[in-house]
């Protein structure tokens, strides 16, 4: 368009007038919006909370806690929070939706690897939950007796939270023997 004047049609005539449609028709349990565009909409829903995997974290520094959490339920996780092992220990007693734990080895009053101890030994009935445990760097023979207690998983600071994430889901998935 050149000085406000229109470009004709294409074959030279007037320009051609917008198609006219009749609404789409909005089938049981469609949402508004596709009735309002006529395009399939795809709505993102979370999980029924009760068929969310369940983990228990396990970390005493708060805002690691939030972080972490924060990412987990992003990631369709449901997340159980506590800061110190002996609370750790209580909640793998009473709540039996939990499929998988991410500890920090340094909790207070019972570390996070007394409690994988604990648990691996079977003074839960947990012994086949998924562990992951949180580490500082520099701390090779933690994560050495991490292992040897049958940690899954060790994680050391700074992590990534992708990949803390998706570490997390995959211990979900562990099953027992």
């Amino acid at each position: 368009m050149t000085g406000g004047q229109r470009k004709p049609a294409a074959g030279g005539g007037p320009e051609a007038a917008p198609e006219r449609t009749s609404p789409p028709t909005l089938l049981p349990g469609e949402p508004e919006a596709t009735r309002l565009s006529g395009t399939p909409v795809l709505i993102a829903r979370p999980a029924p909370r009760d068929a969310r995997p369940r983990v228990l974290l396990a970390e005493d520094d708060p805002i690691s806690a939030t972080v972490i959490r924060h990412r987990l339920e992003r990631d369709g996780l449901d997340v159980a929070v506590v800061s110190d092992g002996p609370s750790a220990l209580d909640a793998l007693s009473s709540d039996d939706r939990i499929d998988a734990m991410l500890i920090s080895a340094t909790l207070p009053d019972v570390d996070g690897l007394e409690v994988l101890r604990r648990l691996r030994a079977g003074q839960t009935d947990r012994a086949h939950l998924g562990v992951g445990v949180i580490l500082w760097p520099g701390n090779d023979r933690l994560v050495a007796r991490a292992y040897d207690l049958d940690a899954d998983d060790v994680v050391v600071r700074p992590f990534s939270l992708v990949a803390v994430s998706a570490g997390v889901r995959r211990l979900t998935r562990r099953r027992p023997q």
